[in-house]
């Protein structure tokens, strides 16, 4: 688990970057996961490298993509962490939709899965 950690801070320090309108990214974590258990991992695993981050959720892609066009660009979140394996669209579907989109194919994305 401390490597989980390790790395989890590397990916948080690195999510500083400028986004495309030269603003710098909201901190948001948007945590993309159909299982409940997974979330509140990540959610803490989050809180405990930094607890000023937000983490806000979505239990498919589709939400994922919903959640996004919602945001503003100043309320984009400064790191996406999707899962592969979900309903209704799954990680590798959102991944492609979110590439394709001039507004968020910077987005620094972590794809995994626990199956």
């Amino acid at each position: 688990m401390n490597n989980f950690y390790y790395y989890l801070n590397k990916l948080i320090s690195a999510t500083g970057t400028s986004i495309n309108s030269g603003g710098t990214m909201a901190r948001i974590v948007l945590c993309v996961d159909d299982d409940p258990d997974d979330r509140e991992l990540i959610r803490n695993a989050i809180f405990k490298v930094d607890p000023s981050y937000t983490v806000a959720y979505a239990t498919n892609g589709k939400e994922a993509l919903q959640y996004l066009k919602r945001a503003g660009e100043s309320d984009l979140p400064c790191l996406v962490i999707l899962d592969i394996n979900m309903p209704v669209m799954d990680g590798k579907q959102t991944l492609e939709e979110i590439k394709r989109n001039d507004k968020w194919n910077e987005l620094p994305i972590v794809v995994f899965s626990t199956s």
